[in-house]
């Protein structure tokens, strides 16, 4: 390298790191802005990783069209249009607007939102890494411009970090918008000077420094593809298996994508690998302990259980991108390498993101996933084996590894068998899996059917005759939803809003005077409800049910004048967050009665949203009351908690209802209310798991 050349080595060092902090703080944003208009569903961030993972593979090709020029000012010309294209094409504010008209499917609507909003500046920061490190690489004839690659999965570890822990809990969504398109075009005068410096350079570089592109072999290409495809495969399903056990929150999409990214830094980063013996024998014995994981969820301290299934993924990780770092090319195949890379992150998020749902009545992908690399540790533990055991060489070491990838086979197999209870139905879409299970007795107390979402209880209806009405689970006699049913305004003719359906165990305590409507996000859940339940056709009061999310529903609709309306909608195990704030409650009070009864249902295994609501009562000036309803022996009964709210708080006066009132004073406070443009779900997790109230 020429003397002068470290300041440039440093400037184009700084434009990595930006760019990829740039790259990586986008991506939670923008699924954070965008999750309210789509339910709340864990989804959402899929087909965000999807969107991602297409834009990357774009941006990395561009950068392999640019770097094959032969001409480094053609190269330079490129980039400079490529970059100012990318800065025209900016309209993040676009994210904030109604999206219903960009396609048929949620899944469509917000890739295209995504690609007219963010698509250009995405895939200009993702062919920096790509392309600078090619340039890079002109300066110098080591392979240490690999260690640029470390730097950028740094610079996006750090963004994933700060993201979750910084930006969303201290700035609302514009505010964040503005904050990264503004960083955004700083990042492009560094980029731009960085191309005007290299191309000065240039010109005092030898000929004999001129790279000669090399083909790579379809092998390598192929070996590339799958290791890459496996570790997109593995971040994405085991994401899912997160938020639908306990929320689709920023914090646990960035901490998976952090660990997926920290193992390309862990490889990439060392000149020697890492120890493979130790990382193999590692990652079998946690694949077979997630066996357990996929029965139970995490119903366990979250932290502990969650910790489980994090470390998994992250050797899951850098046993894929350890063979990779392993097999990395020299600097002439350099950006075939990160296409390829890149090619089957794509196809890994586009297996999960759009085919997976379509072909697969559960989570599949999951098991499968686990197999792969199951498959992966097998192919090449034939080399562990044969070190450790001197006597097992050749055919015996190959007989014992294929031994043990069916062994783990059997063991995940036998656990996604007893992981299914039998169900009599079980369908997916973009808004989760359901499945409908019978347990038989004659015992009239334990024969039921349950509708669950992934694991969660969305409904469980009594199987002996003259029992099928019976209130079960958490709307049981005594409940929130219950007391509420029975004792407001009981005598007189009622208007009823109830959003989210479930198996529609609330309409079984409908009078013959009620009016009972539903909003229901999900179409799979009302053809369940009717298919196989009967609370909708059995129930005294009229019903109706409307498809759609019942916030944007209520929004589009003159006020109902209620008497009652219910919130006792979840996206597995948590409420969608765009329901829980002080506009949705405005909202709310819009389409009841003066004196009219807002029902919410709050029962959270990982979320404590008591002091969310406490705090938009407070700032509205209403009255509330909470409600904690303990578990009892009969099994098909679960505790449950529920917030009151009124503006007069009349109803809590009632004989029958202060006698069951836990509290009418907050527990614990939020530094902020809740509002459509700041939601700190960081702040309401439950660490150790549920609490007694």
């Amino acid at each position: 390298m020429k003397t002068g050349s470290k300041p440039l080595r440093l400037l184009l060092g700084s434009a990595i790191f930006f760019s990829a902090f740039l790259l990586f703080l986008v991506q939670p944003m923008v699924a954070r802005v965008i999750l309210p208009r789509f339910g709340g569903a864990a989804s959402v961030w899929t087909v965000c990783m999807l969107f991602f993972q297409t834009v990357l593979l774009g941006g990395y090709f561009a950068a392999h069209l640019v770097a094959t020029r032969r001409k480094f000012l053609v190269q330079v010309a490129l980039f400079t249009i490529l970059a100012l294209g990318a800065a025209l094409a900016l309209s993040p504010n676009r994210l904030m607007q109604d999206s219903s008209a960009l396609g048929s499917t949620p899944e469509m609507q917000i890739l295209v939102l995504l690609l007219i909003t963010i698509g250009g500046p995405y895939a200009l920061l993702s062919c920096v890494s790509p392309l600078l490190q090619s340039w890079m690489s002109r300066l110098e004839d080591s392979q240490s411009f690999y260690r640029l690659y470390a730097l950028s999965n740094f610079g996006s570890l750090l963004a994933l970090l700060a993201y979750p822990l910084v930006v969303e809990r201290n700035f609302g969504a514009r505010a964040q918008l503005l904050i990264w398109s503004s960083g955004f075009l700083a990042d492009l005068a560094i980029l731009l000077t960085c191309a005007g410096l290299i191309g000065m350079h240039q010109k005092h570089q030898s000929a004999a420094q001129t790279i000669q592109l090399e083909r790579s072999s379809l092998k390598e290409l192929s070996t590339w593809w799958v290791l890459s495809f496996l570790g997109s495969v593995a971040l994405i399903s085991f994401t899912n298996f997160l938020t639908s056990d306990v929320a689709p929150v920023p914090l646990l999409w960035v901490v998976p994508l952090a660990l997926y990214l920290l193992s390309f830094i862990v490889v990439f980063e060392r000149d020697r690998p890492i120890n493979r013996d130790a990382l193999f024998l590692l990652t079998y014995g946690l694949i077979l302990g997630v066996a357990d994981k996929m029965i139970t969820g995490l119903h366990a301290q979250m932290i502990v259980s969650g910790s489980y299934i994090l470390i998994t993924l992250f050797c899951c990780c850098l046993v894929c991108h350890g063979e990779l770092a392993r097999l990395k090319p020299a600097r002439s195949r350099l950006t075939s390498f990160y296409l390829t890379l890149s090619f089957g992150g794509c196809s890994g998020g586009i297996f999960v993101g759009l085919i997976a749902p379509r072909i697969f009545s559960a989570y599949w992908e999951f098991p499968l996933v686990l197999l792969g690399v199951l498959f992966v540790l097998a192919w090449n533990g034939r080399q562990l084996i044969e070190r450790s055991f001197v006597a097992l060489r050749g055919r015996r070491s190959a007989f014992l590894s294929a031994a043990l990838f069916l062994f783990a086979t059997i063991v995940i197999s036998r656990s996604l068998f007893i992981d299914q209870k039998h169900p009599i139905a079980s369908a997916r879409n973009f808004y989760g899996v359901l499945r409908i299970v019978d347990v038989s007795s004659e015992d009239s107390d334990i024969a039921r059917r349950t509708m669950f979402h992934g694991r969660v209880n969305h409904g469980t209806q009594l199987k002996t005759p003259g029992r099928e009405l019976t209130p079960t689970a958490y709307f049981a006699e005594g409940s929130g939803a219950w007391l509420a049913m029975n004792y407001f305004k009981a005598d007189e003719q009622r208007r009823i809003g109830i959003i989210g359906l479930g198996a529609g165990v609330i309409a079984a305590n409908g009078k013959k005077s009620d009016s009972i409507e539903y909003y229901e996000i999900n179409p799979l859940v009302e053809k369940f409800a009717r298919e196989y339940f009967t609370f909708l056709s059995g129930s005294a009061a009229t019903t109706s049910v409307q498809i759609g999310d019942g916030r944007l529903l209520l929004e589009k609709s003159a006020a109902k004048n209620l008497d009652l309306l219910i919130l006792d909608a979840f996206s597995g195990d948590a409420i969608p967050s765009h329901l829980l704030t002080r506009e949705a409650f405005q909202e709310y009070l819009r389409h009841l009665k003066p004196d009219g009864l807002l029902v919410l249902h709050i029962s959270n295994q990982h979320l404590n949203l008591e002091p969310v609501v406490w705090s938009i009562v407070e700032s509205l000036g209403l009255r509330g009351a909470f409600f904690y309803q303990s578990e009892t022996p009969k099994p098909y009964l679960s505790r449950s908690y529920y917030m009151m709210v009124s503006r007069d708080g009349a109803f809590f006066s009632e004989p029958e209802i202060a006698s069951k009132i836990t509290r009418t004073e907050p527990k614990g406070q939020l530094a902020h209310t809740w509002t459509d443009d700041w939601i700190d779900l960081f702040g309401v997790i439950r660490w150790g798991g549920d609490e007694s109230k």
